[in-house]
């Protein structure tokens, strides 16, 4: 019998290669063509050059790129790329190349002043403001006064800042014998909202909406992610969220802030050097907080990540048997 010649991927790539390029691009439509610029492209290209550092031509690709997914009309974007490509500084040239005004970039906190530093050398005539430390001052100027951006501003926050946010305390009234009150308009509080509140939990009042918790005084502090979504809606025009695939949890505290800076931004980029950790579910929530138009037209429901599993991973369903043989006597599962 004459042996098969074995036939690798590696093979089937190198021969085929052509041919598979061509069907992407008539299946996928490519909105940007790294190996043919159109008169858009080289006008950006050209704006790219004004930079403090100059771009290598693959960094360029992907800036460009980007850009046209943002006219498109895509909300949501990712970046992706190994450790030492250069995302702070392409997604710096994105920020510059869209005119964005005002960006603000959500980080870990050991990066703030890179990030700061790095726009200092990348983007001529930038302000940046670093909104790491104490307090809610710059905040409040930017809710109160509402400034308009003379040149392109880059605001740096670090996702710890992002999401503290103070401790909570029951805030009911006690009167005589009765469990509690509502402070504004004295209607019994129920059990059950109280049982919460000395969780630390959060409870309304049913009859007028009231909240029945306040700050408890230990850790005098506001999520900044939580004031921005409440009191400075759109003032950014871009949001760069550095290390994304640590924002991945659906209910954690830095996944929270990340979804309420989104939601309060005009566009968002997503950047990271290891966007999945092999799972599908590790961009479940990712996806809902970047484009969650598009996860709706697909019937996706929040919270059910297992739908999106079944969807575009591989479910495993582990059975399991429990004898209850011999429960109340020592029965035949040894061997002398």
């Amino acid at each position: 019998m004459k042996k098969t010649e074995d036939f690798t991927l590696k093979d089937f790539l190198s021969e085929w290669s052509d041919t598979l390029k061509e069907r992407v691009k008539e299946e996928l439509q490519p909105l940007f063509d790294p190996f043919n610029y159109g008169d858009l492209d080289k006008s950006r290209a050209e704006k790219l050059r004004k930079l403090g550092r100059r771009l290598f031509p693959a960094q360029e690709k992907a800036v460009l790129a980007l850009a046209r997914g943002y006219d498109s009309g895509k909300k949501g974007l990712i970046l992706c790329g190994e450790m030492g490509v250069g995302k702070t500084l392409m997604g710096l040239a994105v920020a510059y190349l869209l005119g964005a005004r005002r960006v603000l970039v959500m980080c870990p906190s050991h990066l703030v002043q890179k990030w700061i530093r790095e726009a200092k050398e990348t983007i001529p005539d930038v302000k940046t403001v670093n909104l790491n430390g104490k307090g809610l001052g710059k905040l409040l100027a930017l809710k109160l006064d509402k400034p308009k951006p003379e040149g392109m501003e880059v605001w740096v926050l670090g996702k710890e800042r992002a999401k503290l946010h103070y401790q909570r305390k029951p805030g009911v009234l006690v009167s005589g014998k009765r469990p509690g009150v509502c402070p504004r308009c004295a209607s019994e509080v129920d059990p059950d909202a109280i049982a919460a509140l000395s969780k630390g939990r959060k409870a309304f009042c049913e009859e007028c909406g009231e909240p029945l918790f306040q700050p408890s005084g230990r850790f005098r502090r506001y999520s900044k992610a939580e004031f921005i979504k409440r009191y400075c809606k759109g003032a950014f025009d871009l949001l760069i969220a550095d290390e994304a695939h640590e924002l991945k949890g659906g209910t954690t505290a830095q996944g929270q802030a990340f979804a309420d800076l989104a939601c309060s931004s005009r566009r968002v980029l997503a950047m990271t050097g290891t966007l999945m950790g092999g799972y599908s579910t590790n961009l479940f929530y990712l996806f809902w907080r970047l484009m969650p138009a598009r996860m709706k037209r697909q019937g996706m429901v929040f919270g059910r990540s297992q739908q999106f599993a079944k969807a575009y991973g591989i479910l495993e369903k582990v059975y399991s048997r429990e004898t209850r043989y011999n429960q109340a006597s020592i029965g035949g599962t040894r061997v002398r």
